[in-house]
């Protein structure tokens, strides 16, 4: 009966390979997971990036919306000046009026000036 447990235990242990020995493709196979493992990883990371400068633009939106609105609540009404009932058109302040002799003085001596070239 030894014999016989002695034959098969050599028999089982000839049918399995050695575990010494390495699939070739493995090491491909191991490189290639790891790859597409970076690769997920750098997916991810880029998500997180474009999700967070999405977060900070609308919280960015959000706070100057809730300045507008409170300027406008504390900034007094802007008056709008009124016509009036006068006919014609408005009066235009700011402006400077030259009478016509003066300008016409001041337009002579322009020209006397640019004819006397030296």
């Amino acid at each position: 009966m030894r014999p016989y447990f002695l034959a098969l235990a050599i028999f089982a242990a000839s049918a399995n390979p050695a575990p010494a020995q390495v699939d070739p493709n493995a090491a491909l196979r191991d490189a290639e997971i790891f790859s597409q493992q970076q690769s997920a990883q750098q997916r991810s990371i880029d998500l997180n990036n474009r999700l967070s400068t999405l977060e900070a633009q609308v919280g960015t939106n959000q706070r100057l919306r809730e300045l507008d609105q409170q300027q406008a609540r504390h900034a007094p009404a802007p008056s709008i000046p009124s016509l009036g009932s006068s006919a014609g058109s408005p009066k235009l302040g700011g402006y400077a009026s030259i009478p016509d002799d003066r300008l016409a003085a001041s337009n002579a001596r322009v020209r006397e000036a640019s004819r006397n070239r030296r």
